[in-house]
């Protein structure tokens, strides 16, 4: 019953906390001069896209989908790395990072889908609504793909925005006394959110493995898998919301507030992951002996 009890409290501080780092970025988004600007206005659609991703996991948490809310997890930990590298880019750097990321990025993705356009339009007859859809696709005025970057240029700011390549660069960082040399860990869990979005091998073997495990062993886990999500929700948006306080200049006035009640948050998903300690020990003792 105290396992139940700490995660049904694990997820009603999760959302307090949530709700509140929302509000505060929403607000200064409504506040903040030149809305409009490209680098204001993709912090903020960003930001809108992170919480929106973070509903649905919550969502699907709430409804015991631990898998699904994982691999929506992955994009809220794209988003999120994606808001962390704007902010914290000097501010006369930012428009190079939005040129590649609004123009350069969109030619690369545009070569791409003409090519796959042009497959799929022989699929359908001629004058349908379907064809001309996949014909405007491949339209170079409406969706250009040409550029004066080589192959190997595109190639590379393709590669800087990659999730690994994105965690590797801030990760460097420290901004308001935090060290975010521990976001590298996201690179696991990354890794095993995509397994469970392709479904290759590895998807399968976890889902293997939950069924093989004895009851009482597999409600720790379960309710230890839980705790893990809720937390990652919480410290991603925190830094998140950071960012987005110093990237403004804006007095985060409930910042002790929250950090408070994210201390207690850690507290009782320390309880929880001390529960699937022990019920992991003899397993993991038996593997080192080997």
């Amino acid at each position: 019953m105290t396992l139940e009890k700490n995660i049904r409290d694990l997820q009603e501080l999760n959302l307090d906390i949530l709700s509140q780092l929302r509000d505060d970025c929403v607000a200064i988004f409504s506040n903040i001069e030149n809305r409009s600007g490209v680098v204001n206005s993709t912090i903020s659609k960003l930001f809108h896209y992170l919480s929106c991703r973070c509903q649905a996991v919550s969502l699907l948490v709430g409804y015991e989908y631990s898998w699904d809310a994982e691999i929506i997890l992955r994009s809220f930990y794209e988003t999120g790395v994606k808001i962390l590298l704007i902010c914290i880019t000097p501010d006369a750097d930012k428009e190079t990072l939005m040129t590649e990321y609004w123009d350069i990025s969109s030619i690369n993705e545009n070569r791409r889908t003409s090519r796959k356009a042009s497959i799929a339009e022989k699929v359908f007859d001629e004058n349908t609504v379907a064809r001309k859809i996949f014909e405007h696709l491949q339209d170079e005025q409406a969706f250009p793909t040409d550029t004066n970057l080589s192959k190997s240029e595109r190639k590379k700011i393709e590669k800087k925005w990659s999730f690994t390549e994105i965690v590797e660069s801030i990760k460097r960082t420290k901004f308001d006394g935090i060290e975010l040399s521990e976001i590298s860990s996201l690179l696991h869990i990354y890794g095993v959110a995509s397994h469970l979005a392709h479904c290759d091998h590895i998807a399968l073997n976890l889902v293997e493995d939950r069924s093989l495990r004895p009851e009482g062993e597999l409600k720790i886990l379960e309710i230890s898998h839980t705790s893990r999500i809720l937390i990652d929700q919480v410290s991603i948006y925190y830094l998140c919301a950071l960012a987005i306080h110093l990237n403004f200049a804006i007095e985060f006035k409930d910042k002790k507030q929250i950090e408070a009640k994210i201390r207690y948050l850690f507290e009782i998903s320390k309880k929880i992951n001390s529960e699937f300690e022990k019920s992991q020990q003899d397993f993991y003792g038996y593997w080192k002996k080997k």
